[in-house]
Order: C-alpha cells, then structure tokens, then sequence
C-alpha cells in the first residue's frame, strides 16, 4: 500500500463535495418534463459544482502547505531514489546558511557531514519503514558540523516515491552527554582512587561488584565478598538490620536516594561506622549501587567537627551527581529554601551559583505564580510521593526578567535531618512550539471536515430524493439500464451518507466535552454486541467477555469506541465458519491494557502503520463494506483520555485491538 498524501485526501474530499452553487441551479435545471433530460442536465450542474468545489479544495491545501514553509523546525523533501532535495522550508535554509535555490540543487549527501555520508547511504539502500528515526552529523554552509536527530516519513511526491523530513538539532544535548561521561569516567578514577568504597548488589544480596577500598575497610579479600561466602546480610549488625530493610523497600518502590549512617562488621569481629548512600541501577534483577565512607576518624572527632565534616562528604557527593545530570537540578528544604544547584540550573536560568543558594524556590517562577505557590501545593514537601505525582508546567523566569515555559518533577529525598526535595527542571520552549503547531493544524483539518460534511448534506439528499422520484413515478418509462443506473445512484448516495455520518461522528469526538466517570466497559461491550446480534439473528458468533472490567472514562466516547471496535470484529468475522469475539483486560509494560480480539480476516502487520489513518482500508470494499473512519474514531477518542492504541493482526488468523487510558500501560511489548 502507497503512502498517503494530502492530494489523496483532497481528491476524495473533492469528489464527495457538492456545494451551495448546486441548490441553486438544480431546481432551474430541472424545469422540464423530460426524465432523462431532467437527469443528464442535474448530473451537468452537480458535475460543474463538483469542479468549483475541487478549485476550493485546493486552496484550502495551499493553507496547509504553508504551514510546512512557517514551520519553525527544518523540514524538507527528498526523492527516495535520487536523493535529490524537492522542497525545503525557510527554517532549513536560516539554520543551514544556504539560500533556497542552492539547496533545490544539492542532495541529502551534499547535507551530510564528510565522514557521515557512507554510512547514511548504507542505510538509505535498505528497506526503511513508513516512518523512522535516526541521528545523523551533517555540516551547515559556513563548514561547521551540527548533530541532528531526523524524522522520516514516506510520502508520494508528485507521483513518485519520497520522503519528508524534519530534523531537531541536538548539538548541545551529545555535547552536553559527552560532558556527562566524561565526567562520569573522572567520578570513576576518582573512586577507584580509594576515598570510599563502593558496592553494587541486587536487592536480595547478591554482590555483583566492589572496589578494593570496600573489601579493605570490611577486612575481607574482594574474591571472598563476590563468591557469595560470606553473605552479605551478616555484615550489618543486629540493631541495623531492620532500617536497612526498610532503606532498600523504600529505595525499591520509590526510587529514592538513601544517605544515611549504619555499621559494618569486620572480619576480625569490629565495628566499622559508615556513611552510605544509594541509588537504583535497574536491571532485570533490580541492581543498586551504594557509595560507603568509613567514618571512623570523623566519629572519633568533636561533634561540630564531625557535623561541619558530614556535610562536606554529602555535599560532594550530591555536587557530582547532580552536575552529571542532563537537566538543571534543584534541591530544596522543607521551608522550599534552595540548599543545592548544579551546573544546569546556572545555565538554563543565568544565576551563579552562590545567588540561589538559601533563597526561596520561587525566586525561580514569575511574580504571578508565586502567589498560588505551585511547587509548595504539590504535596511532596509535607509526605513522600512518587516523582510522577510531583510533575508540573508552568513559567521560569531567569535572572534577566525573560521567561520560558518549564517542565518540573519533584522527588522526595528522606534524610536523618529532615526532607528534602529534588527538582528536575526541563526546558519545554521547543516541544511547546510543536504542539502549539500541530494543534493549529489539527483544529483546522477537523473545522475542514467538519464544514465539508455538513455542506454534502443538502445536495446528497436533493439528488437521492430526485433519484427516488424516478424510480418511484417514472419507472415505467425506463429500460432496465436506465432503472439500474438509478438504483446504482440510491446505492451511493447511501454509502456517501453513511461516509458523511462517520465524517461528522469523527469530528464530534474532538469536539464534544470529556466527562470522567466510572463505567462498566464489560456491560458497554456486552450491549453493543446484543445490537449487532439482533441486527442480524441468522448469525451465531460465540463471545466472551470478562466480567467486573471498569475504568474512569467519558460514557458516550466508550461506547462509540466499542460500536467502532466490537463493530469491526463482528464485521471481519462474516465469512468465519466458528467466529468468535473477546473482550478483556492483561498486563502490557507494568500497565493494564484492554482488548477486543476476533479470530476473522486479520491483516498483514506490514500494514500495521496505517490502520488508524482516515480512509485507511487494508481491505477491499467489495469483501467487506466501511468508511475507512472507525479505526481513526477509535485512535481520538483513546488518545483524549491520555491512552494508547495500538494492534496485533495475521492474515486470515484474526486481530486484535490493544487500548489503554490514562495511568495504562507504558508501551508496546
């Protein structure tokens, strides 16, 4: 199946389209009491309309594609098989120096950086899906050579197979992550070096790693500790034990860095105290790392010493994993005063350092939002609570008075001392910029579609109803070609009917208002399935569905999604021997996901791609009659309740449809 392109919407859009022009001439054409004249001279006029309405059409496409030239993000088009640029937008030819006529003769290669172009040729001579992405070094006019991260979409250009791409540059972020391994290599060196020791073990013990400075302050050989002889369990004393649990649950279920003080037991029998501190590492078998200082000298020492000395080995160590972090990091007291920055958060808001620290968080946001105070709101400076809990948008400000939109997630950080909380900060100015984009564009293909269907309502029912007169007063006077052409008018006035309800029913489910409540989706899908049973009784379909399954989701969107996905499985089940439908609910990714699943037609998953497009069919309307709108209702109304959707099909092996809503599963397995 080609890809689709905005001409093949249009052209179908257009064909269906017949405008007020049409109500106007129709009844003047008509003035005559000749039927076949009568009908030749309506076809005329609604042919004539039919015209005007394409000239429409293709303005409102020209719209669109000025929405590719004022696109903020470098987009073009290349042919697949020359490699040659077709179009390019005015961001690509500001952010690679050359002029638009320079670039219309260059090819994707001319674009590539030297030693990138045969790897990039490499891959554009295997088969790539419809869409892909990929990274790839590519050199601007002046000679400098960017980083980008490229979106792939094939598409028809002009009749012939190409590609549309836009390109996000991500110079600063590889530089920014070279920065962090590097730093990461020295954080290494420097543990390596002997100022603490550091153990890696899985959550029920296991040791998979230690340096040379743990196994000396334990007093055991690193090959005793690693080959599991001396449990790892027995090194932490009786009174330990039970906050140890509780340290490495907590650390488990929330991924919450502990530091805090214990004891060892040496191999002599001594007691060494310790400062530890720990963070997850992931892994199938739930890896952590603790970092251990022996603090015996700084016990042995006064208690404002060993107070003033406890701060700085924390402080180093926070110091080096926030400035290792990607995102500008804040941490913050109880009271929301700023007790620690990293080098992010001086560059993304323009304050040094030592102007933050010990001054209120809100120093960060705008005077406006200091009043309702979102980040104390958030709860997590009053109880622990998971980092997606604490996550929020709102406005930065930095130190020159300018603003930019945020993204913030707040961590609780537990200590002896009190609770502290961690602020991950993100930069959003470019994805809203995007979805302030996309959302223009989305508003005006559903105000489009909408419109359109609308106006096809009037002259489709003047032409079926004129039709029908015909058939019903002048039937007489017709051969049999004459009536068969009109039955074959009635029978697609009908289908551009039912086309015109799914187009209006589509745009309804971005339209209407979204109305949380708690629904019984088995009794949702149990319904829609007595209707099509009654519908058609001569059927027998054997159904299962699982009781007791419920969500918090808009009632009318869920049964529209169930009439569209139960519809299609009761659909493709026809010319089934033994068909069978199911609904019911399993684990995807951590999450609960729901399914319909029929054991009919199914589909080829090389086509998986497209089957929630508009007017996306994968198979013949003369096999099984559609609108090609169901599967993109289905894919709107998951998507408004923060969901996915996604499907699994063999051909003539059956399909099923996976959706999730919000808080569902975490992605595709």
């Amino acid at each position: 199946m080609n890809a689709p392109t905005f001409d093949d919407v249009f052209a179908v859009m257009a064909v269906a389209s017949l405008g007020e022009s049409a109500r106007v001439a129709l009844p003047e054409a008509l003035d005559t009491d000749d039927p076949a004249t009568k009908l030749a001279v309506a076809l005329n006029v609604l042919l004539d309309d039919l015209a005007h309405r394409t000239a429409e059409l293709a303005a409102s496409e020209a719209r669109y594609r000025a929405l590719f030239e004022d696109s903020p993000m470098p987009a073009w088009v290349f042919d697949a098989a020359t490699l040659a640029l077709l179009e390019v937008n005015a961001a690509t030819v500001a952010h690679y120096g050359y002029e638009r006529d320079e670039l219309l003769g260059m090819t994707v290669l001319d674009l590539a950086s030297p030693d990138h172009r045969p790897a990039l040729l490499e891959e554009l001579a295997r088969p790539l899906p419809p869409k892909h992405a990929s990274t790839a070094r590519q050199r601007r006019k002046d000679g400098s050579i960017i980083q980008v991260e490229l979106t792939r979409h094939a598409i028809l250009h002009e009749g012939r197979n190409a590609w549309f791409v836009t390109a996000v540059d991500i110079t600063e972020r590889v530089r920014a992550d070279e920065a962090r391994v590097l730093a990461e290599s020295r954080f290494g060196r420097l543990l390596e070096a002997g100022l603490f020791g550091v153990v890696v073990r899985t959550l029920d013990g296991e040791v998979v790693e230690l340096n040379e400075t743990m196994a000396q302050m334990l007093g055991y050989s690193r090959d005793e500790l690693l080959s599991g002889a001396v449990p790892w369990s027995s090194l932490t004393p009786e009174q330990w034990r039970e906050r140890d649990a509780q340290a490495v649950t907590t650390l488990e279920t929330e991924g919450v860095l502990k530091l805090h003080e214990k004891a060892y037991l040496r191999k002599d029998g001594t007691s060494v105290p310790v400062l530890i501190g720990a963070a997850p590492l992931g892994g199938p078998s739930g890896e952590m790392i603790g970092f251990v200082l022996d603090i015996t000298e700084r016990k042995r020492a006064e208690a404002a010493v060993e107070l003033l000395l406890r701060q700085s080995e924390r402080d180093k160590l926070f110091s080096a994993l926030l400035d290792a972090a990607p995102d500008a990091l804040v941490i913050v007291d109880e009271a929301g005063c700023i007790e620690l920055v990293n080098a992010q958060t001086e560059v993304l808001f323009g304050y040094p350092r030592a102007e933050l620290l010990g001054q209120p968080v809100q120093r960060l946001v705008p005077e406006r939002f200091r009043t309702s105070d979102p980040l104390r709101n958030a709860g997590v400076f009053s109880a622990p609570r998971s980092p997606a809990e604490g996550r929020l948008e709102v406005s930065g400000r930095r130190k020159d008075g300018t603003e930019l939109p945020i993204e913030i997630t707040l961590s609780p950080l537990e200590t002896e001392h009190g609770l502290l909380v961690s602020s991950a900060i993100r930069d959003i100015t470019e994805r809203r910029r995007t979805e302030a984009a996309l959302e223009l564009v989305n508003r005006e293909l559903e105000s489009f579609s909408y419109s359109v269907a609308h106006d096809l309502r009037a002259p489709l029912r003047g032409m079926n109803g004129f039709a029908q007169v015909l058939v019903d007063r002048y039937a007489d006077r017709l051969d049999s070609a004459g009536l068969d052409y009109l039955q074959e008018i009635l029978l697609n006035a009908r289908k551009m009917g039912a086309l015109i309800d799914a187009l209006l029913g589509l745009s309804r489910v971005t339209r209407t208002e979204l109305k949380r409540e708690s629904v019984d989706l088995s009794a949702k899908c149990g319904r829609v399935i007595a209707q099509l049973a009654a519908q058609e009784p001569h059927r027998q379909v054997a159904v299962e569905i699982e009781e007791g399954l419920s969500e918090r989701v808009d009632p009318n969107l869920a049964r529209a999604l169930f009439e569209n996905l139960v519809g299609n499985a009761w659909k493709f089940t026809s010319n089934v021997k033994h068909a069978k439908i199911s609904f019911g609910c399993c684990t995807r990714n951590g999450g609960r996901a729901f399914f319909v699943r029929d054991n009919g037609a199914g589909f080829d998953m090389a086509y998986a791609a497209h089957l929630f497009g508009a007017f996306q069919r994968l198979h013949r309307t003369s096999e099984f009659e559609g609108t090609g709108i169901g599967l993109a209702t289905v894919q709107r109304i998951v998507h408004r309740h923060g969901g996915r959707v996604w499907a699994e099909g063999v051909v003539d092996g059956g399909a099923t449809f996976y959706f999730t809503f919000a808080g569902g599963t975490k992605g595709e397995t």
